[in-house]
């Protein structure tokens, strides 16, 4: 395992977040987006400027869309697009019906290689088992809950081939990969293929490389890994300084630059020490010798224009 490969990696801005999450990279435009869920803030950095858009309710995820200038937001009251150059939102879709909705939230989500979505939600306390990971189904544009029972619903790649999917509930402090069918958004064949070593916290965000390793960044644990999921096996280290990570994604024109962001704390974990952990809440950047993946857009329904 490899610990000393990299740079040390560093703030991209001076923006501090509670719970920055959801970092992503839009090679289209060049753009760098993530969230703040405490914040209810979304955060647009291209071209070395930082834009700040404030929104009405707490973000769990943020998506790129077919079109470079919309955004889809899962917030707590529902699905909205957001235009990056007015900042308009519009109503897309209702927040998944269930029996205690009002004290859930989305948290980690993205559009699988089909362009259908998966978002994850969670107890606003971190109940145990209250969450579900969910699947927006296409034309009907229908929630179908496809992993049931979850307390913090993360992660979330699809393999190069778009036939395996890899999924973490991080208090499990393990990673589930599943068969994976685009057309119907079924799963299958259930195995867990990374667990986490004690000491090392909880598996929270993670993207795929060109190489069909993982990135996991781990919230407790002040660290991004890079595993074999064929192994199990940790192969890099990148160590960041602040001990909530909570996302990562590859950017860049080259896609080797490693996009990190990292919290203060949450309402259902608790806070760090600022003193201690100044940098606590930035989003880092690092380089690495390996290239990432692009993210996939969401793809609306034919026929639906908003």
């Amino acid at each position: 395992m490899d610990s000393s490969a990299h740079s040390k990696p560093l703030p991209v801005d001076e923006t501090r977040c509670v719970l920055a999450e959801g970092v992503l990279w839009d090679s289209r435009t060049q753009r760098l987006l993530w969230i703040d869920i405490e914040g209810n803030v979304l955060f647009a950095r291209q071209d070395g400027i930082t834009k700040k858009f404030v929104l009405d309710s707490c973000p769990g995820t943020v998506a790129l869309t077919e079109n470079e200038e919309l955004v889809l937001l899962a917030l707590k009251t529902g699905l909205f697009l957001l235009d990056l150059r007015t900042g308009d939102t519009e109503f897309f879709a209702p927040f998944p019906n269930s029996g205690d909705q009002a004290e859930l939230r989305f948290n980690d989500g993205k559009p699988d290689p089909t362009g259908h979505l998966w978002v994850g939600t969670m107890h606003l306390d971190g109940l145990e088992g209250r969450g579900s990971l969910y699947w927006f189904a296409g034309e009907t544009e229908l929630w179908e809950a496809r992993v049931s029972s979850t307390t913090v619903s993360n992660g979330l790649a699809w393999s190069s081939d778009g036939g395996t999917f890899f999924y973490t509930d991080s208090p499990t402090r393990r990673i589930r990969a599943f068969d994976f069918d685009g057309r119907t958004g079924t799963l299958s064949r259930e195995r867990t293929v990374v667990s986490i070593p004690e000491g090392w916290g909880y598996p929270d965000g993670f993207t795929i490389d060109s190489e069909d390793k993982l990135w996991v960044a781990h919230w407790a644990g002040g660290r991004v890994v890079r595993y074999d999921p064929e192994s199990g096996d940790p192969m890099e280290v990148i160590e960041v300084g602040v001990p909530q990570v909570t996302s990562c994604t590859f950017g860049g024109p080259d896609l080797r630059t490693l996009y990190i962001s990292t919290a203060q704390g949450s309402r259902d974990a608790g806070y760090v020490d600022l003193e201690r952990y100044p940098l606590s809440g930035a989003v880092f950047e690092v380089r690495t010798s390996v290239e990432g993946t692009k993210s996939h857009p969401f793809l609306r329904p034919a026929g639906r224009k908003s």
